[in-house]
């Protein structure tokens, strides 16, 4: 596996006040495959990355629909769900995409930690870094 582009899309200062992520990422692996939505993450021991995922949902018993983990109540018909609680080690969040072994976690992590270690440089510096509201388009590899 290789990490053929990374595009680091800082968050403005004003956002990072009240919010922990740093950083979005999108990353180019092999040229053929883009994964958007990484998250450089601000931590008590420092910048980390973390994986695009969504919240997990539970479907009600009564009329099937889908509602937050942990809801009280179907936001459909209004039934009572099932009391959830989670353990210390569960995430009501589930990664969407993810590196299925640590060599590859590795190689990912390194190539977008580096860039982003580029990025904060750059802003660290005053360089006059330029703030981007949007996303960078992915180029079309043909395959």
């Amino acid at each position: 596996m290789r990490v053929t582009t990374v595009r680091i899309r800082m968050t403005h200062p004003e956002i990072l006040q009240r919010d922990n992520v740093e950083a979005f990422c999108t990353a180019i692996i092999d040229d053929a495959l883009a994964v958007r939505d990484i998250k450089i993450i601000r931590g008590k021991k420092g910048a980390f990355m973390a994986m695009p995922s969504r919240k997990k949902t539970e479907r009600c018993k009564n009329c099937g629909c889908k509602n937050r983990f942990c809801a009280k109540f179907c936001g459909e018909c209004g039934d009572n769900l099932p009391f959830v609680t989670l353990t210390d080690d569960e995430s009501p969040y589930a990664d969407v995409v993810f590196p299925v072994s640590s060599a590859a976690r590795k190689i990912l992590e390194d190539a977008i930690m580096d860039s982003y270690r580029q990025e904060r440089s750059l802003i660290d510096a005053d360089y006059g870094y330029e703030w981007h509201d949007y996303d960078y388009p992915v180029p079309e590899v043909a395959l």
